[in-house]
């Protein structure tokens, strides 16, 4: 038995090996599963943040007669992010890019980085299918159909712009306020769909 000067067992190398390798086991278990939590904390945010959007649009919406937001103002080159701005914040309005958005609620921890890159879309082809936007007093069965959801580079919500980024699922805020994560399976190619548009085709 190797004994320290002070007479305290001393560490073999063959004990020093086996802490190391515990440790390492130890390690990668608990590594995953600090992986999850953060992707999981993350989501929650994400979710968080639609459910606040959908607090201000519907805001936003008894300021105006019951009218959402357009996608796209033509006429003021104004988001619907930039509109509703005001009501979610007293900054300056900063941009469209996830950097610009961090710590609003348009932005989410899942997000791309890069100028293209964006966070939440406005469902487009409802605007196209109601010009009125007064979507809560048209539109059949609002807790089925998308208002906001993730986007790849648009501010657009539309098939082609659907990011499912949250391991295959895209996060969605429906018109009543609450919000969903759905997969590609969920959401209808055709716009002429509950999902989109509130109307089933034929």
């Amino acid at each position: 038995m190797n004994l320290q000067s002070g007479g305290r067992r001393a560490f073999t190398l063959v004990e020093m090996l086996i802490t190391v390798a515990v440790l390492g086991v130890l390690a990668a278990l608990l590594f995953p599963m600090a992986s999850r939590s953060v992707k999981s904390a993350r989501a929650a945010q994400s979710l968080a943040n639609l459910k606040s959007i959908g607090t201000v649009m519907h805001l936003y919406a008894g300021d105006n007669n019951g009218a959402f937001p357009l996608v796209w103002d033509s006429a003021t080159s104004t988001s619907w992010i930039a509109t509703i701005w005001p009501y979610a914040s007293d900054r300056r309005f900063p941009g469209t890019t996830p950097n610009a958005l961090k710590g609003s609620i348009f932005y989410t921890p899942l997000a791309e980085n890069g100028t293209t890159a964006r966070t939440y879309g406005m469902n487009e082809p409802l605007q196209l299918k109601y010009p009125s936007r007064m979507y809560l007093s048209t539109v059949p069965s609002p807790s089925k159909v998308s208002l906001v959801g993730d986007v790849k580079t648009s501010g657009s919500f539309r098939p082609d712009q659907v990011n499912y980024r949250n391991n295959g699922l895209a996060h969605v805020l429906f018109i009543d306020g609450h919000t969903g994560a759905v997969g590609s399976s969920d959401v209808p190619v055709n716009t002429v769909s509950v999902f989109w548009t509130g109307v089933q085709s034929n």
